[in-house]
């Protein structure tokens, strides 16, 4: 009797713990939307460097 019940408690706390994992997992992801707005663009003259500010939205 005492084996199944050592049994029990054991497969009940290691869902527990993947449990938890699982749920603090979901709450520590952050949204991955970011977006950005070109506020201006500057091209040298031979085409070869181009610099552009971007504004995080």
């Amino acid at each position: 009797m005492k084996k199944w019940l050592w049994i029990m408690l054991s497969v009940g706390v290691i869902t527990l713990v993947f449990m938890m994992n699982y749920f603090i997992d979901k709450s520590q992801q952050q949204p991955n939307i970011i977006r950005s707005v070109s506020l201006t663009t500057s091209t040298s003259p031979n085409q070869q460097n181009i610099v552009e500010v971007k504004k995080d939205v």
